[in-house]
């Protein structure tokens, strides 16, 4: 039981440092972007973390329009335990990148928000890890890993793919 629980607690971060990564790399990518070159919602999204707690002192910068998108960045990407489909779509229409995935192999990642679920219970001591780890069979987890890592790996995929092409210029 405590193995089949456990595998929520492995599938959770696994999705999460996934959807991070890329975040991380499109920051990376668009940084030493002009601002005023980059898509309307990234520009959104830019200042909305320039303007919220955390970001470096502005009075800092010696040269505006170069340090803006960098500074705006030095907030961390906030997931707190909360990423399933529907978070990893915000971020996608945030950016720009597709969440377009392959329903008959991802579900349309319908088992992340089991994997949020389940991961929270546990995280939080809400169930046990016998509860958590009885209401799935082995074939069932199975299937949940195989559905939500073809998820991410075509989610993977599409920030690739919308780095290549430069999709976040206007």
């Amino acid at each position: 039981m405590t193995v089949r629980a456990g595998t929520f607690l492995l599938l959770y971060n696994l999705i999460e440092a996934t959807l991070r990564g890329a975040i991380g790399e499109i920051r990376d990518e668009i940084s030493a972007i002009p601002f005023g070159t980059l898509s309307a919602d990234l520009r959104k999204e830019i200042v909305r973390l320039f303007r919220s707690p955390g970001v470096v002192d502005p009075h800092l910068m010696q040269d505006v329009s170069a340090e803006f998108v960098p500074f705006a960045f030095t907030v961390g990407v906030k997931m707190s335990g909360s990423v399933d489909a529907r978070s990893i779509r915000e971020f996608g229409k945030t950016y720009g990148f597709s969440c377009n995935t392959d329903n008959s192999k991802t579900a349309g990642g319908i088992d992340l928000l089991t994997i949020k679920d389940n991961r929270n219970d546990l995280a939080h001591g809400l169930k046990t890890f016998e509860e958590v780890g009885r209401d799935y069979p082995a074939q069932d987890l199975v299937e949940i890993v195989r559905r939500s890592t073809h998820y991410m790996a075509e989610i993977s995929s599409n920030v690739e793919q919308f780095l290549d092409a430069k999709a976040y210029v206007a």
